[in-house]
């Protein structure tokens, strides 16, 4: 600035000492240049200063955001502690009802012992050490945590290995009815001679065949009997037991036991069918409820889209087992349910499925090649898949049930039989029937109403509840020693024994 007030000083002095036109010209135009000069210094000044101011408001924005990040930092170090805490918490929970489930399994007599201190030791120190710090080596504390959440998958695996199985009715109550028509005919048979003859013999196998045996089991237990009566001269009512109790074992004796969810495979897929009315969608709710209190994770497939309340029956019990259910959204097709239901345990890491069908007549081909094509699905959808088919019959209808598993197996190649309701029936030896002349095991029988009156079917259980007759209210029984079968009866037994 001063050496523009410099130059203007001069100027001023050129002009007033200008003596010509030119002279004037030439001072005003460089006066016009300083002029042009200095607004361009003046201009640029000010941009700077603008540009200065920008740079600082610029930096002022940076130094809050970098103090709201700061912050923020130190509420997410805040809130990681306290999920540590809480996951501390839950640990210490954990910790104290395994300790309580333990003590009521030791209380109830329980045989297998489980080391669920150790374990869970373990799990609890990997999970309490996932402090603040180990944010810094994330991958290592990553596999801290899973490890210990395996650890706490065994120990709810123990737990349910020591579970308490629920209560229901027993072997013995359930075969009541039948246990007393069998008994009521032999000590009606043999009267005060407490033994059997030849004679008796055919009587003894007419009562096998009002119990529901069926033709080849009666003669196959009466043959046993023969042998023992031809060898003897006689038989007394506690040999009559024990022949039949040795041959009842060996009819029913079977590789496997009950129904056993195999852990390698994952899900345990379990195709149940059956006709309607048998106790089908009862069956896989009792089922849900005991494998729900063993820990395992279970889902239900509401195939039986032509009854209408199948949905809503077997909705019912997955709510009072606490499990999920997969049902048909509209008018869809069993096969549809099937196969979502069967990638949704896939994907979801289920235990076990249960998969109830709808209940079809045996007579009627069309229905059971359905059967055929939701089974076919399963096995598509998950290979190995089902691990098991059931047949679900009714104990009541007899020898129907024995036609029912004859069909149902040549369709779906059964690995089981569930038989329901023997406790209100005297046809119990339908049981003995359908294993001798399918050779397919009895997986499950239903004693009553109850989740815990489905029971493992245990062969040797089973004959001695069928032969034991203490405490039995005996019917008075029409026959009697003397009393000789009609001309008619004769010929139909012949007839049955010749078919043999």
């Amino acid at each position: 600035m001063e050496e523009l007030n410099k130059y203007y000083i001069e100027l001023s002095s050129l002009f007033l000492r200008a003596d010509s036109l030119t002279q004037i010209i030439a001072i005003v135009s460089a006066l016009g240049l300083i002029i042009a000069l200095w607004a361009f210094v003046r201009s640029r000044t000010r941009g700077t200063a603008g540009h200065m101011n920008r740079v600082s408001s610029s930096v002022e924005d940076l130094r809050v955001k970098v103090a709201d990040l700061a912050s923020k930092s130190e509420n997410l170090n805040v809130d990681i502690l306290d999920e540590l805490k809480r996951i501390d918490a839950r640990v210490s929970g954990l910790e104290q009802h395994i300790a309580e489930v333990k003590e009521l399994a030791l209380s109830e007599g329980a045989k297998k012992k489980t080391n669920l201190d150790g374990k869970t030791a373990l799990a609890s120190g990997g999970l309490a050490s996932a402090g603040l710090e180990g944010l810094l080596n994330r991958p290592s504390k990553l596999e801290q945590l899973e490890k210990s959440s395996q650890e706490l998958k065994e120990i709810s695996q123990d737990i349910a290995a020591t579970a308490v199985v629920l209560p229901g009715v027993e072997t013995g109550e359930g075969l009541k009815k039948t246990r007393s028509k069998l008994f009521s005919g032999l000590k009606g048979l043999v009267g005060e001679r407490n033994s059997f003859s030849e004679q008796d013999l055919e009587a003894v196998e007419e009562l096998m065949l009002g119990s529901d045996f069926g033709v080849q089991t009666s003669a196959r237990l009466t043959s046993k009997v023969r042998d023992v009566v031809t060898n003897q001269g006689s038989c007394t009512l506690e040999g009559l037991k024990t022949a039949l109790g040795s041959e009842l074992k060996t009819i029913l004796d079977a590789p496997v036991k009950g129904l056993e969810i195999q852990t390698d495979k994952k899900p345990f897929v379990v195709f149940v069918t059956g006709v309607n009315g048998v106790g089908k969608t009862t069956t896989i709710g009792k089922l849900a409820t005991r494998y729900s209190n063993q820990g395992r994770k279970v889902l239900l497939a509401a195939c039986d889209t032509f009854r209408a309340a199948a949905g809503e029956q077997l909705g019912v019990w997955a709510e009072r087992s606490g499990v999920e259910i997969e049902q048909a959204d509209g008018e869809e097709k069993p096969a549809t349910v099937a196969f979502r239901s069967v990638n949704r345990a896939v994907n979801e890491n289920f235990d076990v499925l249960l998969v109830d069908t709808a209940g079809r007549l045996h007579t009627k081909q069309n229905l059971m090649r359905e059967l055929e094509s939701v089974r076919a699905i399963i096995s598509r959808e998950c290979e190995g898949a089902p691990h098991e088919t059931l047949l679900v019959v009714d104990g009541s209808t007899g020898q129907n049930a024995l036609q029912q598993a004859k069909e149902f197996n040549s369709s779906v190649n059964l690995s089981g039989v569930v038989i329901t309701k023997l406790d209100g029936t005297a046809k119990g030896g339908i049981v003995v029937a359908i294993k001798d002349e399918l050779n397919v095991p009895i997986r499950l029988v239903g004693f009553g109403e109850g989740a815990g009156d489905l029971k493992d079917f245990d062969s040797e259980d089973f004959v001695s509840a069928l032969l034991d007759d203490q405490g039995l209210e005996l019917e008075a029984s029409a026959t009697t020693n003397d009393e000789k079968p009609s001309e008619h009866a004769k010929i139909r037994r012949k007839r049955r024994r010749q078919a043999l």
